[in-house]
């Protein structure tokens, strides 16, 4: 026999599965696009499981509660009896089966009324304030667009009103600003500063670009400063030939360096020999691919100078997958042996998987995974002297 109680549970899963596809539903026929959502049916029956007449015999007192308890149920909610004709018992009315219709029923039964209606009234305050005054002609939403309302609609129930403002206001000015980059710090909303804007970093995303049709440009972190060197002494920046900046920046260098070395060491960078017409850039590890975001470097001569590890080389391979034409130096096999004396354990190697390193990178970090305990050679470790002739070998007549 199936409870009042447990058929509650149950309708309570239901209602949780399905409420933020009901959600989304309300937007999109408010948008004309009800065929571009999947249909969450606002339907849900069970069988309440009557019991045989062998069970009413065994504990009757048990089963005439059970009945009462749909009987209850049934005057306010749709509940089939049937009637049963038992030779020991007689003929009884017995609860057969539980069917709830439309969205506000099954949350009801679930007791979910009040989740419901705060659901309710958000989706309608959406579509009122952020979906309907939206230009759609210019800008249907898309499947992947409902996908990412369902996907909040939980987390937009259950934030507290304060909350829910802010992010409405938020997602406003997205909509009046959709092209404009700038920190949360400088968002003219009351009450939202970078610590919010983080902690609803996903709220803010994805439901900024489903309304605007464009990712999102609001910045939480500074970007990434990447150190940098002219080697030609006859050049400068303003001035400058030792300065940091970020890769938005560095893109807009004036007349860029026809080489640039990048190096994965920062004292390696502040020690580089001086060459004419490069550039030397601190890589910042596994950042290389911020680096690689500059559009110069897709014309200029790459070289990357890291640790001879598996990291070292983790690093060459990410900036490869940007810089097809990076080329690695002092990362070879001869410089290996040359130096197998000076490598040190390596603890924690990456155990990832490169697509884009050559053959003889790869015959260096074979050799330094080949050990029982992997090697690593840090480039600090090399020679300066073996580093400086190597470094003009590679850079042939460009040394001033």
């Amino acid at each position: 026999m199936l409870s009042v109680e447990e058929a509650r549970a149950k309708a309570r899963r239901c209602y949780e599965k399905r409420y933020p596809a009901w959600a989304v539903r309300m937007i999109a026929e408010a948008l004309q696009q009800a065929d571009d959502v999947a249909c969450a049916s606002d339907r849900w029956e069970i069988g309440l499981k009557p019991p045989t007449e062998k069970e009413v015999l065994q504990d009757h007192l048990q089963a005439h509660a059970w009945a009462n308890s749909w009987r209850r149920a049934a005057e306010t909610f749709s509940v089939r009896f049937t009637e049963r004709s038992w030779p020991s018992v007689g003929t009884q009315h017995v609860p057969l089966k539980l069917t709830l219709t439309g969205a506000g029923e099954i949350a009801s039964f679930a007791e979910c009324a009040r989740h419901w209606e705060t659901c309710l009234q958000r989706t309608k305050a959406f579509i009122t304030k952020l979906v309907a005054p939206r230009d759609h002609a210019a800008h249907a939403l898309s499947p992947a667009d409902f996908a990412r309302f369902e996907r909040h609609v939980s987390t937009l129930v259950s934030l507290p009103e304060d909350d829910w403002q802010r992010l409405c206001d938020v997602l406003r000015w997205l909509q009046n600003h959709p092209a404009v980059a700038l920190f949360a710090r400088e968002l003219p909303v009351r009450g939202v500063d970078s610590k919010w804007v983080e902690h609803h970093n996903r709220l803010v995303w994805d439901l900024g670009e489903a309304l605007t049709g464009q990712p999102v440009h609001i910045r939480l972190k500074a970007p990434t400063q990447f150190r940098v060197r002219l080697l030609d002494e006859r050049r400068s920046a303003c001035g400058l030939r030792d300065f940091a900046a970020s890769a938005d920046e560095l893109a807009h260098l004036s007349d860029p360096p026809h080489t640039v070395i990048i190096c994965e060491n920062l004292v390696s960078l502040l020690t580089l020999p001086p060459f004419s017409e490069a550039l030397g850039m601190h890589g910042a590890g596994y950042a290389v691919g911020d680096v690689a975001s500059i559009p110069w470097l897709q014309q200029a001569r790459v070289l990357y100078w890291g640790d001879l590890d598996s990291h070292g080389f983790a690093i060459l391979n990410r900036l490869r997958s940007h810089l097809p034409h990076a080329e690695s130096v002092l990362m070879d096999p001869a410089t290996l042996r040359a130096h197998l004396d000076l490598c040190v354990s390596d603890p924690t190697p990456t155990t990832a998987q490169f697509d884009h390193l050559t053959a003889l990178e790869r015959e260096a970090l074979s050799a330094l995974l080949s050990h029982d305990q992997p090697l690593r050679l840090e480039q600090e470790r090399i020679p300066y002297s073996f580093c400086c002739k190597t470094l003009q070998k590679a850079m042939g007549a460009c040394r001033v």
